[in-house]
């Protein structure tokens, strides 16, 4: 791909969300298809233009224009007028009242409504999670079937078939914002649907990278839509946004030169990227002072996340801190996995004992982790924490014929060889 065709496919990754969601609302979320094809039609005729002429100083300006007269177009043709959005309905005999609501519904604020609309709407119950990913992708973050597909480790037959089922489901839905008893459950699960979208970049495990970081900025520029709005953020948006710039503070140390992962105790911390933990406290920090609290389970995990982040050295971690949190998590989500994870900040914190206590009786008790792999690899890092050889190797051997990645018990058995040396 050339220079030019380059630049103008990242305009159109960029726009598209923007466009669509502005043209979904005009016709309605029935017409789905008729606003993708309006908009493929405006961005066609950007190829053509900006391969002959080159890409205008205002790339955004100019397609909105296209797009708004595609649209306008469309709405002129009898055959679709009865088609149209209901708020449209009355005014498309009118082409001068056409051309006029158009122009308003192509203003940046509408714009960022719009996109809200679409986001709460893509994460309506009724679509499955395995359906959602690549809905959002596509609409709410402008990629082709082709780099979802990569993205999500996939062929491009089985993301279009994906694709067919879910706008099937999201044309019988109406492009509106949840009412006010519903909202709480349908912010928590945008929330939840946006977190899914980041860890899919952050713990990819394609090429040499293991970081997708194109769906993770995707996921970031999505959670900053959502909390700049007021009136819909609260505490877990503010936690989660911050959680992300957490994470992604440490993209430069969390692999090495083959693609490795690198456990954060051996991550170096020089390599951390000041700038988004500085962003990430500064948004816990509006998290903690906001009133409307949320569920709180991301709130939680962003001030965990603080702590590794805000830390000089592993060593000096305040294991304390982190297992007061935990706690809370675990009273909220009552998850395994965090439960795990306590186990994990009790034995740093001293009490390795306790925590491997902890972890068998976890074990013994969930029916989530009764196939899984994962309390065995914990229980094997414990007992090479306690130097208890034969039983860190027992367990490390057992996790590994349940399951795990061959990079993950990879990564498990030089941390029970470190941590027994």
């Amino acid at each position: 791909m050339d220079l030019l065709a380059s630049q103008i496919s990242n305009i159109q990754q960029q726009q598209w969300p923007r466009l669509i969601a502005v043209l979904v609302n005009i016709f309605g979320a029935h017409n789905l298809q008729l606003a993708e094809d309006v908009l493929q039609d405006a961005f066609a005729i950007a190829w053509q233009e900006w391969r002959k002429k080159g890409v205008p100083e205002h790339p955004s300006a100019w397609l909105i224009t296209a797009a708004r007269n595609k649209a306008l177009d469309a709405i002129r043709r009898k055959s679709t007028a009865s088609k149209h959005a209901e708020y449209l309905s009355h005014q498309t005999e009118n082409e001068w009242h056409s051309s006029s609501t158009l122009e308003s519904a192509f203003t940046e604020d509408q714009i960022q409504d719009d996109q809200l609309r679409m986001l709460f709407c893509c994460c309506q119950k009724e679509i499955t999670s395995e359906n959602r990913l690549p809905f959002m992708l596509k609409h709410l973050c402008g990629l082709s079937v082709q780099a979802i597909a990569e993205s999500l480790l996939t062929s491009p037959s089985t993301i279009k078939k994906r694709l067919v089922r879910t706008k099937q489901k999201f044309q019988t839905f109406e492009l509106s914002m949840p009412e006010d008893k519903a909202f709480p459950r349908a912010l928590d699960s945008v929330h939840t649907a946006l977190y899914l979208l980041f860890n899919q970049g952050f713990h990819a495990s394609q090429g040499k990278s293991r970081i997708n970081l194109m769906l993770c900025k995707d996921a970031l520029g999505l959670m900053k839509l959502l909390s700049e709005e007021n009136a819909i953020a609260n505490q877990d948006t503010f936690g989660l946004r911050a959680l992300m710039f957490f994470q992604i503070s440490r993209v430069n140390s969390r692999v090495d030169s083959q693609g490795a992962n690198v456990p954060i105790d051996l991550q170096d911390r020089a390599g951390w990227k000041q700038d988004d933990i500085f962003k990430g406290n500064r948004l816990i920090g509006y998290a903690s002072a906001i009133p409307k609290l949320g569920t709180g389970r991301f709130y939680l995990e962003a001030r965990i996340a603080q702590q590794h982040s805000n830390a000089e050295s592993f060593e000096s971690t305040n294991w304390p801190l982190i297992v007061d949190l935990y706690e809370q998590l675990i009273s909220i989500t009552s998850s395994p996995i965090a439960i795990l994870n306590q186990a994990v900040a009790i034995a740093y914190a001293g009490n390795v004992s306790k925590a491997i206590d902890q972890v068998e009786s976890v074990r013994d008790s969930s029916t989530v982790l009764s196939t899984s792999h994962l309390p065995d690899a914990v229980l094997a890092h414990l007992f090479a924490k306690k130097g208890v050889e034969s039983k860190a190797y027992a367990h490390a051997q057992k996790a590994m014929q349940i399951g795990g990645t061959e990079h993950e018990n990879k990564i498990m058995l030089a941390q029970i060889t470190r941590l027994l040396t």
